[in-house]
């Protein structure tokens, strides 16, 4: 499960395979993670750990990435 303490990057996937901009609207608002679903893990590293999901109002598919703070 990732933590709400943890500080988290959004990327979506584009249609061609690449990774899309964030809207001005949306680069402005802090995004929440319960705005998204979580559906599996893709990969931990030394500073947090990347998953795979799906946000819940525009149904894209994205990866969250969770950066400890310590």
């Amino acid at each position: 499960m990732v933590e709400s303490t943890a500080a988290t990057m959004i990327n979506t996937a584009s249609e061609d395979g690449g990774v899309s901009q964030l809207s001005d609207e949306m680069q402005l608002k802090k995004r929440s993670l319960d705005e998204f679903q979580i559906l599996r893990d893709l990969g931990q590293g030394a500073y947090g750990k990347v998953f795979l999901g799906r946000d819940k109002k525009t149904d894209k598919i994205v990866a969250i990435k969770s950066v400890n703070k310590e």
